[in-house]
């Protein structure tokens, strides 16, 4: 993934998909947004397969906003939810 650019993404498993802004956090990911996690978690530092998605992109993707453990594809990649932000 290329931070700072618009990437397509998909929850092929119900057949839906837009388009997110990819932003990269490096170091304590709570400094990037603390206050906006609003469900789940910001994953381990150790993951490189987890992300954070908006709470529009998880109605868009998944028509709910428990998705936390969910599973969507951004470009051929293949991602594991760890949580939401506003």
């Amino acid at each position: 993934m290329v931070p700072g650019k618009r990437l397509k993404v998909m929850n092929p498993g119900l057949g839906r998909s837009g388009e997110a802004d990819c932003i990269a956090v490096y170091g304590l990911m709570e400094m990037a947004s603390y206050s906006r996690l609003i469900g789940g978690t910001y994953g381990y530092r150790s993951d490189q397969d987890g992300c954070l998605i908006s709470s529009g992109l998880a109605m868009e993707l998944f028509g709910g906003l428990d998705v936390a453990g969910k599973i969507h594809l951004v470009q051929a990649e293949t991602l594991q939810d760890t949580g939401r932000h506003r």
